[in-house]
This record gives structure tokens, C-alpha cells and sequence, in this order.
């Protein structure tokens, strides 16, 4: 979990940047030109206020009973959101961590009303964090089918492996996971996913 900030994109800063760099081109300008001036200020105004509101949008996933929920409440180091081995998200919660909104959203598999509700959300995600557990949900195909179609639509996929029930801790526990890893991988080339693995 640890290294989850270290691989998102820090929006509020990529913009900073951005706006240095456009400030500083503009800055020969400023002063000989109404429009130039006028357009600026605009631009400084539309950036402040976004930037004060940026808040990125992860979104949660994966098939039921993955340990979604418990993801999320590792996340932002709470018991927020409901852990359960039945479906029981049929809308989606918010939880603020780190600077970022988290959804909980209905998993793979979920009845189509619920898939709704995720699919409209996907819309404004920037990231989705694809639950999986190492207790077999990893081989399911409906999982890479629905993960290529989130790919397909311009979201990054970050895979979580949920090893619920520590099978991983075990002294054959890198085996296990090497294992699992070059499946996974199988499963999204056999999907048509394999050049946006990395």
C-alpha cells in the first residue's frame, strides 16, 4: 500500500508547473497587449480555482468478496467502508485520502442496475484501483474482459492483489506470488492488454 502515492500523478503540482512555464512565456507580453493581459488574468483566475479544488478521482474495483472494501479502509486507516463476503455496495461511497477522493463502486459482476452506476462514474475517474484476491478471483475472465474495457476507455489500471487470507506470508510466499503474477499477466495478454502492462 505503501507505494500507491508514489506511482499516482500529483495533478496540483503537473499544473504548477504548467503554469510557470506558460507564465513565464506570456510575461513578455503582459503590459503591451489588452487582450494578452485580459486573457491572462482569465487563465489565472480558471487555474486558482481549479487548483483549489482539484481533487483526483480513484476509483475502487474488482469482482465481489476481493476485499475491496478492505483496500479501502487500509487506505485511509479506518473501518469507513463495509466489509462483507456479499455484495452489499449498490451505489457508490466517497472516502477522502491523501488529497484524493476514493469510490467504492458495485464490483464485476454486479447486477446490471449496479454496473450502471459504475459505468457512469468511470467517466470521472482518473485511476482505478482493479481489486483482486489471491484466492483465485485473479484467474476469473470476466475480470480482464471488464479491465480491457476500462483501459479501452483511457483509464490506467493499477492491479491490487488481496492476499485475505495470508497465503503469501507463508515460506513459499514469493513462489506463490511470482506464480500468480506471470497468470495474471497470461490472463490480460490473452485479453489483448499486454501492451499496456507495465
Amino acid at each position: 500500500m505503501n507505494n500507491i502515492p508514489s506511482i499516482l500523478i500529483n495533478y496540483q503540482e503537473i499544473i504548477r508547473n504548467e503554469y510557470f512555464k506558460a507564465e513565464n512565456i506570456v510575461s513578455k507580453y503582459r503590459g503591451r497587449n489588452a487582450v494578452v493581459d485580459s486573457s491572462w488574468e482569465t487563465i489565472v483566475t480558471l487555474m486558482t480555482d481549479k487548483l483549489d479544488n482539484l481533487q483526483p478521482q480513484i476509483m475502487v474495483y474488482g469482482i465481489y468478496n476481493a476485499g475491496k472494501s478492505s483496500i479501502i479502509n487500509a487506505l485511509v486507516r479506518r473501518e469507513a467502508a463495509v466489509v462483507a463476503d456479499v455484495p452489499t455496495t449498490d451505489k457508490i461511497d466517497f472516502y477522502e485520502w491523501n488529497g484524493y477522493q476514493i469510490a467504492d463502486t458495485p464490483g464485476v459482476g454486479a447486477p446490471i442496475q449496479h454496473e450502471a452506476v459504475t459505468e457512469e462514474y468511470l467517466k470521472q475517474a482518473d485511476v482505478v484501483l482493479f481489486v483482486m484476491s489471491t484466492q483465485g478471483s485473479y484467474e476469473y475472465a470476466q475480470n480482464y474482459n471488464r479491465m480491457k474495457d476500462i483501459i479501452s476507455a483511457g483509464k490506467r489500471v493499477l492491479i491490487i492483489l488481496n492476499d485475505k487470507q495470508g497465503l503469501l506470508s507463508e515460506d513459499d510466499g514469493m513462489v506463490q506470488l511470482q506464480a500468480i503474477k506471470s497468470k495474471i499477466v497470461a490472463n490480460m495478454k490473452s485479453v489483448g492488454i499486454e501492451n499496456n502492462i507495465s
